[in-house]
Order: C-alpha cells, then sequence, then structure tokens
C-alpha cells in the first residue's frame, strides 16, 4: 500500500471542501449526478485550454512563414501576434467562474422626531 505524503493529507480535505460536493458517502443513486459535474468542469477547462494552446501555435506558425518569406512586415506581425494572444487570454475568461449579483435592498430609515 502507497504511504500518504504530507501534500495528499493536506490537500484531500480542502479540496473536497473547494468543490463543494461530497465525495464520501453518496446516497444511493445520486454517485452518477454527484460525480458528473466535477468531470464536466474539468472537460470544459481542458477544451478551452486546447482552443486556447492549437490558436496560439496555428497562427504564429502562419505568423512566422509569412515573414520568414518576406510577406509580412514586423510591425504587422507583432500587431497580429499581439491581437491574437489578446482573444486567447480573452477566451480563457470563460473559465472563470460566472459572477453573482449582490441585491442591494434600500434600507428604510425611520424620521426621528
Amino acid at each position: 500500500m502507497a504511504e500518504h505524503t504530507w501534500h495528499s493529507r493536506l490537500c484531500a480535505p480542502l479540496s473536497r471542501k473547494a468543490v463543494r460536493i461530497p465525495i464520501s458517502a453518496p446516497r444511493r443513486g445520486t454517485r452518477n449526478a454527484i460525480a458528473s459535474q466535477p468531470v464536466r468542469v474539468a472537460r470544459n477547462c481542458r477544451r478551452i485550454i486546447l482552443q486556447n494552446f492549437y490558436g496560439t501555435l496555428i497562427v504564429d506558425t502562419i505568423g512566422i512563414g509569412l515573414a520568414a518569406a518576406g510577406f509580412l512586415n514586423p510591425l504587422l506581425a507583432t500587431f497580429i501576434h499581439v491581437a491574437s494572444e489578446l482573444t486567447f487570454i480573452l477566451n480563457s475568461t470563460r473559465l472563470l467562474p460566472p459572477r453573482q449579483k449582490n441585491k442591494i435592498e434600500p434600507t428604510v430609515v425611520a424620521n426621528a422626531v
């Protein structure tokens, strides 16, 4: 049996709290519902990361090829590179959790007489 390191003893309880789902002892019939959300989130993250990775690879490869052939001005190549990186960074913001709207309820102040 493999010995647990300090990292696994410390991080396992923390990760269970961060995910906010009960990992141990699921009720009967709820195991698939509980396990499907983290798997769906992980697949979505992987898909977005791969989109960004391959998109950057393709844009940079085309840009380097055009610049090496002399068809692309260095200033234009820089602009295209920065624009593509900005696009992929903005694409990565889809990984952020949705913002929760803080509803501010008006407070009623009683007239002091």
